[in-house]
């Protein structure tokens, strides 16, 4: 469900919210349109989805809300990362997929809550050290990448998903494979 709450600026041209932001939550019916968005209970769950916008940079007002759970920017044409994304400190799912990303900013290992990461799709050809970071990653997400695994991605606690496809498996140490078997999906 969409709901007018104003205009975000991406680049120079301006999207209407309502065409742009999917928000979700049990307690948004009950809003009215003069409501501030930050008035939501922290309880609704709020998503931000901004797929398919054609964003080539992620607006600082969407990195202005630190009550976000889950921001969704697959399909677009980010390159890089707003380094503002660290202030989401409720962060729980980030949706990257399917952008030109080649690198990511410092500040994403600092969303000490996310627990799904999906950069299928991108150009990224190294994933951080940094990764190690994030205690309580369950589910990442990297097909369609040219990319290489720190060995110390597998020491997360929480990990429990790995996405990859078949260069990322064959590329894995057999002594790191084993161990995974079942719970990595190749494609």
């Amino acid at each position: 469900m969409g709901r007018k709450l104003g205009r975000l600026w991406c680049w120079t041209r301006p999207v209407p919210v309502r065409d742009a932001l999917a928000v979700s939550g049990p307690h948004l019916p009950a809003l009215d349109p003069a409501t501030r968005i930050d008035a939501v209970r922290r309880d609704a769950g709020l998503t931000l989805d901004l797929s398919g916008c054609g964003l080539g940079w992620l607006p600082s007002e969407a990195c202005a809300l630190p009550w976000l759970e889950v921001l969704r920017l697959e399909d677009n044409a980010l390159t890089a990362l707003n380094p503002e994304i660290g202030r989401l400190r409720s962060l729980h799912t980030l949706e990257l997929g399917f952008n030109a990303l080649t690198r990511l900013p410092d500040e994403l290992f600092t969303l000490e809550h996310l627990r799904a990461l999906d950069l299928s799709g991108n150009r990224l050809r190294a994933l951080p050290a940094q990764v190690t970071r994030l205690r309580r990653l369950s589910e990442l997400r990297v097909v369609d990448n040219p990319l290489v695994l720190p060995d110390a991605l597998w020491s997360l606690p929480e990990l429990r998903e790995v996405h990859l496809d078949g260069e990322q498996w064959r590329a894995l140490p057999e002594a790191l494979r084993a161990p995974w078997t079942g719970r990595l999906h190749v494609v």
